[in-house]
């Protein structure tokens, strides 16, 4: 998987690309660790539109970047899922636990 760690205003961002899984965690967990720590940032997006391909590790990896980021007063939404990573997140029923936008522009 790659991965892309960028600030705009006060969102930091995390664009992942490829397959999203338990061989992400280090460099994920460390990106959401970077953003978490940012004082800058108050808000963490993850833009999940270039993966096309989650597993159940890394909706868990999700969970706990949620759960850090709450604890730091930060929020996370999900951005662009598609395709399988969607059902993914709507089998797991994500959409209860995070803000999910489906079209949202980083460009």
């Amino acid at each position: 998987m790659d991965m892309i760690n960028f600030t705009r205003n006060d969102a930091g961002i995390i664009r992942l690309m490829g397959r999203f899984d338990y061989l992400a965690r280090r460099e994920f967990t460390g990106t959401v660790a970077q953003a978490v720590a940012d004082s800058a940032v108050n808000s963490i997006l993850i833009d999940l539109g270039a993966v096309d391909d989650i597993d159940c590790s890394a909706l868990s990896l999700l969970l706990v970047c949620r759960d850090v980021a709450k604890r730091a007063g930060k929020t996370v939404s999900l951005l662009n899922p598609t395709g399988d990573v969607k059902r993914a997140l709507d089998a797991a029923h994500f959409a209860a636990l995070f803000a999910i936008e489906s079209t949202f522009e980083l460009a």
